[in-house]
C-alpha cells in the first residue's frame, strides 16, 4: 500500500490545495474522496492485502460504507473489504450518544484515563455487543472492571507466589483430575473466545473468559485446591506438582486471553512472574494454543465437583456458618462413570469443605 500521506505532498490531484489546508486528522477522511479519482488502482488506495474488516458505527452504514465500497469498485474493480464490524454508541443518556459538540459528558476520555487507568477504561468497552448502543455508566465501570482487574492482579500474585519452585518442562507422577479438568476448561475457553472474536464479539468472547477466570479458577479452583498448595507433607509433593502445573496453564493462558483488553496489567504479571519460563519477551507476542479437541468428560466432572461444592456452601450460608467452619459431613452427588476421579479428589473435598465425613452418592446413567 503506497504512503498515503507522503503522495498527498509529493503529487498534484484535484483537491490538493483544499486537502493540504486540513489538520492531519481530516486528511486520510478527505482523502479517499479526493484520491478517488487519482490514484491507480494498482495502488490499491483501498484495498490492501490481508485487510478483511472494517470497523464503522451504525448511522453510516447509507453513506460512509456504501461509498468507500463503490469508489473500490469504481476505480480498482475489487471490493474494500469482506467483512464490516457495525459497532453501537457509547450514550449519554438514552437516545443520546456521547458527543464533544453537544458537550454532553461530564469526564473527558483523558481524565477517565487519568481516573481509573487505561485498562479499566478498555475493559468495560469491550463489554458492548455487535451493534448495540451502550449507556456509559461511571459507577458501573468503576465497580464491575476495577473489580476485576483487581481480582487478576490479586489472583496472579496468590499463583505466582506458588510457582517459585514450579519446572514447567516437570512431568507430575500423578495428575489430579480436579487438575486435568481446569486445563480442559482452560482449553474450551480459548477456542470459544477464538471462535467468537473470528465473529468480531468481542463482549461475548469477554464473558467467556470472565466466565472462567472467576467461576471456575478463582471461586473453584483456588479454593479448592489451596490447601493441597499450601501442604505437601498432607497431600502429597508430587500432587501438589499438579497443582502448581494447573495454575500455571490456566494463569498464564487467562493472561493471554485477557491481554487484548487489559494490555498493560497483563503485561506487567508476565513479566514479573511469567516471562521466565515462556521465554517470550511479551505477553503480546505469546500465541494462544492450538486447541483441536476438548475432553467433554473431564468438563462434565468439573461441573459436578462445583455443583457438589456450590451446595455446601449454600447450606453453610443459609446456617450462618462462615465457610472455615466445621460440619459433620458432605454428601457429594456424583456419577458413576466419575467414581474414581471422585476419590482421587477426596482430600481436596475434605479440605474444602472443613467436613468431618465426605460421602459420595453415586448415581447410574
Amino acid at each position: 500500500m503506497i504512503d498515503l500521506m507522503k503522495y498527498l505532498s509529493e503529487n498534484s490531484y484535484p483537491g490538493r490545495g483544499i486537502l493540504m489546508g486540513l489538520t492531519s486528522d481530516n486528511k486520510a477522511v478527505a482523502a479517499y474522496f479526493i484520491m478517488g479519482r487519482s490514484v491507480n488502482s494498482r495502488n490499491r488506495i483501498f484495498v490492501t492485502e490481508g485487510e478483511n474488516m472494517r470497523t464503522q458505527a451504525h448511522e453510516i452504514i447509507r453513506t460512509w460504507a456504501f461509498y468507500t465500497i463503490a469508489k473500490s469498485l469504481y476505480h480498482t474493480g475489487n471490493i474494500p473489504w469482506k467483512d464490516i464490524m457495525i459497532c453501537g454508541f457509547v450514550l449519554a443518556k438514552p437516545g443520546e450518544k456521547i458527543s464533544k459538540s453537544k458537550g454532553n459528558a461530564k469526564l473527558t476520555p483523558q481524565d477517565l484515563i487519568e481516573t481509573y487507568s487505561a485498562d479499566v477504561i478498555r475493559y468495560w468497552a469491550a463489554g458492548a455487543r455487535l451493534g448495540t448502543d451502550t449507556y456509559f455508566d461511571q459507577k458501573e465501570m468503576q465497580d464491575a472492571s476495577k473489580r476485576t482487574i483487581t481480582k487478576v492482579w490479586n489472583s496472579s500474585k496468590f499463583v505466582l507466589s506458588h510457582l517459585t519452585d514450579f519446572d514447567p518442562d516437570y512431568v507430575p507422577a500423578v495428575e489430579v483430575p480436579l487438575d486435568k479438568w481446569l486445563i480442559e476448561r482452560t482449553n474450551e475457553t480459548v477456542r470459544e473466545a477464538g471462535r467468537l472474536l473470528d465473529q468480531y464479539e468481542i463482549g461475548l468472547a469477554r464473558k467467556v473468559i470472565d466466565d472462567l477466570f472467576w467461576k471456575d479458577l478463582c471461586d473453584n479452583y483456588i479454593e479448592i485446591a489451596k490447601e493441597r498448595l499450601y501442604e505437601p507433607d498432607v497431600h502429597g509433593a508430587e500432587e501438589r506438582k499438579s497443582a502448581q502445573a494447573a495454575i500455571y496453564y490456566c494463569l498464564l493462558n487467562v493472561l493471554k486471553l485477557y491481554s487484548i483488553y487489559v494490555p498493560h496489567l497483563t503485561e506487567y504479571i508476565y513479566q514479573k512472574g511469567l516471562r521466565e519460563f515462556v521465554g517470550v519477551p511479551s505477553i503480546h507476542q505469546t500465541l494462544w494454543p492450538e486447541v483441536e479437541a476438548v475432553d467433554e468428560k473431564l468438563i462434565r466432572f468439573g461441573e459436578e465437583i462445583k455443583d457438589a461444592v456450590s451446595l455446601m456452601r449454600k447450606y453453610k450460608s443459609e446456617n450462618n456458618l462462615s465457610m472455615r467452619s466445621d460440619v459433620n459431613e458432605f454428601v457429594v452427588d456424583g456419577s458413576r462413570e466419575f467414581e474414581g476421579w471422585f476419590q482421587a479428589t477426596e482430600k481436596d473435598l475434605y479440605a474444602c469443605s472443613h467436613a468431618k465425613q465426605v460421602i459420595f452418592n453415586y448415581t447410574e446413567e
